[in-house]
């Protein structure tokens, strides 16, 4: 099986593809979701996540990359403690945060973890299961970050800490809602999906 290094790290082929594609958005539709609907719900749905998936495209293009640029770089010099990140390897069993950069898109993701690497990984490779990826409405979900593929993520910045959770909605609030894929505001939900649906993230699509 071919495989690819990408912050030197092992990343094998599969057929969703390096990048993220309109043609393999759409992740296998397993037993378990179409128990979710029927097939006339089905058909309605999928169509609703190209919609979707199409606006998020326009929106990403309407974005200027001069402006994401000043924001990530305003970010970093304000928290040093990230560094840019070589060796995906590094982060295996490490706690800490991590800033994703979607370059093509203008986009970062921010998340937290006590082993970094199992969950950059699980970001990078797999997929979003077809019943979530429309999170809110077809003209205000944003993309979930497991629907990109492991080369649409260009730079990743790490800062080790034994202290997760705590600030990774403050690092969040540190971007314009237009370049954060955070579907939610982070820290811990001790409510569970309740508190993530209660503090549930969206864009309008339709600007």
């Amino acid at each position: 099986m071919e495989y690819r290094l990408h912050f030197n790290s092992r990343f094998y082929e599969s057929k969703y593809g390096w990048k993220l594609a309109r043609e393999t958005y759409i992740p296998n539709i397993t037993d378990s979701v179409k128990k979710l609907y029927s097939k006339k719900e089905l058909k309605e749905h999928l169509e609703d996540c190209y919609i979707n998936f199409d606006l998020n495209m326009e929106y990403f293009k309407k974005l200027k990359k001069e402006e994401f640029d000043k924001s990530l770089n305003k970010f970093l010099k304000k928290y040093p403690e990230f560094q840019k990140l070589e060796n995906l390897e590094s982060t295996k069993n490490m706690s800490g945060y991590y800033i994703m950069v979607l370059g093509e898109y203008k986009q970062v993701y921010i998340g937290t973890g006590k082993d970094m690497y199992k969950r950059l990984r699980r970001h990078m490779s797999d997929n979003q299961d077809v019943d979530r990826l429309i999170w809110g409405s077809v003209t205000n979900s944003i993309l979930s970050i497991n629907s990109f593929r492991p080369f649409d993520t260009t730079d990743i910045y790490v800062y080790f800490t034994s202290k997760t959770f705590e600030s990774e909605n403050k690092y969040i609030k540190e971007f314009s809602n237009k370049f954060v894929l955070n579907r939610t505001c982070g820290g811990v939900q001790e409510n569970g999906f309740s508190d993530v649906e209660k503090n549930a993230r969206f864009r309008n699509l339709l600007k």
